[in-house]
């Protein structure tokens, strides 16, 4: 269960798939593939895998923003000029 104290939610050392994504604000499935491919550091038990709280720190410090880049306006490439 993640605790708020003084408005700030506070993180358990160690968070279930579920409880990482509800965190983050994304699916499990985000979640899981982020471990899959070695972003978020996770303990694994058999069939159980869990993330450290630090795991999750170092996980939104460095994910990039995800998406496609944006389209520099046409002038800005170099362009046809009418």
């Amino acid at each position: 269960m993640l605790k708020r104290k003084g408005g700030k939610v506070e993180l358990p050392d160690v968070m279930t798939m579920g409880q990482a994504a509800g965190a983050l604000g994304v699916s499990r499935q985000a979640i899981w593939h982020a471990v899959n491919r070695g972003r978020l550091r996770a303990l694994r038990f058999q069939h159980v895998v869990l993330i450290p709280k630090g795991a999750l720190d170092e996980y939104q410090r460095t994910k990039s923003k995800g998406g496609r880049p944006k389209k520099k306006p046409e002038a800005a490439r170099g362009g046809k000029s009418s």
